[in-house]
């Protein structure tokens, strides 16, 4: 695992399994049953770390590790590995955990996050670099490790039937002028892992967004329900509820 030699990390190892995390933190909804961990974790197959995240319900492992970044053209490594925390700030259920990346561009990447007790809400917001006037993104490559039934459609609201649990959405909030998010599946370890991918123009398919940093990108709405259709009524009151707020 390479970590970066000019910030401290200031958080103790714990086990995460499969991986380990450093720099982890909570966010709880206001009833307790709601958990989301975000964390730097090793990745399978690769000496970089990666921002990543858990979501636990009522105790139980919903979303297993997994990882959040950005393809950047003509970027390397993507945006969200290699990664220390530099910074964060607390609100009511909520936190915005600033990370940096090793590298003389200082490359900042901060997630903010959301707890509810009917799910959670997580954005990404790209930092401005040192001497990077433009931004160009090829791809959104954020993971849901959130098991599914074979053939299930990849479509927003993505729904699933969790066992012990009840329903669970996947749902974005749009924002005018950047690319929708959609879904696609790897395989990995014998398991479907949902990554999202974001919408491509045909005129340049290379990248599906080009402008200056600093850049938000649009929630990542998961919702937790009893029934499928309380999910859905829940997802799209919430996407609402966010999307008229700053």
């Amino acid at each position: 695992m390479r970590l970066g030699g000019f910030f401290l990390i200031t958080a103790a190892v714990i086990a995460v399994c499969p991986a380990f995390a450093l720099d982890e933190r909570r966010v709880v909804s206001p009833d307790g049953q709601v958990e989301f961990r975000l964390f730097v974790g090793s990745q399978p197959e690769s000496s970089l770390s990666r921002v990543a995240y858990q979501l636990r319900y009522r105790g139980q492992l919903l979303i297993d590790t997994s990882y959040l970044g950005f393809d950047l053209y003509t970027w390397e490594p993507m945006l969200g590995e290699n990664v220390g925390l530099i910074s964060e700030t607390h609100s009511d259920h909520a936190i915005k955990a600033r990370f940096m990346q090793n590298g003389s561009l200082a490359r900042l990447l901060d997630v903010e996050v959301r707890a509810f007790n009917d799910g959670v809400a997580f954005r990404c917001t790209i930092g401005k670099s040192t001497g990077v006037e433009r931004l160009q993104i090829a791809d959104e490559t954020t993971e849901f490790d959130l098991p599914h039934a074979p053939g299930t459609p990849l479509t927003l609201p993505f729904v699933a039937e969790e066992k012990g649990v009840g329903w669970v959405a996947i749902s974005e909030v749009p924002v005018p002028g950047l690319p929708r998010m959609g879904l696609a599946e790897e395989d990995f370890a014998g398991k479907k892992i949902l990554l999202s991918r974001l919408t491509r123009k045909q005129v340049y398919p290379d990248v599906v967004y080009d402008g200056k940093p600093p850049l938000t990108l649009p929630w990542r709405v998961i919702t937790i329900a009893p029934t499928r259709e309380l999910v859905m009524q829940l997802a799209a009151e919430r996407q609402a509820s966010l999307a008229s707020q700053p």
